[in-house]
């Protein structure tokens, strides 16, 4: 029973390790993400002021903003892809964490059932001791009977035989 007990105990360490490992990936790919939109936000800002300063020096051709408005457009759907993807790790983190401290609470509760175990197996033990000693006292004792019986038939036998 011990023994399946450490079973479900490894189980449980295995999911909490893939738990951890995925919280990790999740990280990473979290602080992965949020680089990319920070530099995405970095260049979106500085097209913006590119074309601030366009519109107030009348000075760019039309082309030339068009292609900086097109790379205004693009980089804004980055952006809001990037923000997405930042939306759903974080939702995911939630789901993880929920799922970690669930499985932390199921791990107190198998370490409290085996400490209760372990208590009555030791209990069991000390009463399986203490039949055993008074067996092995019980079998000294008819030991002890059968050898007097014996030296008192001897005696017997001695008395008839002098007789």
């Amino acid at each position: 029973q011990n023994l399946e007990q450490y079973g479900q105990q490894d189980s449980t360490q295995v999911v909490v390790d893939d738990v951890r490992k995925i919280l990790g990936e999740m990280r990473r790919q979290y602080d992965e993400v949020h680089r990319s939109c920070q530099a995405l936000e970095e260049k979106f800002h500085t097209l913006k002021e590119s074309i601030r300063q366009a519109d107030n020096s009348h000075s760019m051709r039309l082309s030339e903003l068009d292609r900086v408005e097109e790379q205004k457009q693009l980089l804004a759907n980055d952006l809001k892809d990037a923000l997405e993807k930042i939306e759903e790790a974080r939702m995911n983190g939630k789901v993880y964490r929920h799922m970690l401290e669930r499985i932390k609470k199921e791990q107190d509760t198998l370490r409290q059932t085996i400490i209760r175990m372990e208590t009555r197996l030791s209990r069991r033990k000390a009463e399986v001791r203490d039949k055993i000693r008074s067996l092995q006292k019980q079998i000294q004792a008819k030991a002890r009977a059968v050898d007097n019986l014996e030296q008192l038939e001897g005696e017997i036998h001695t008395e008839r035989d002098m007789k």
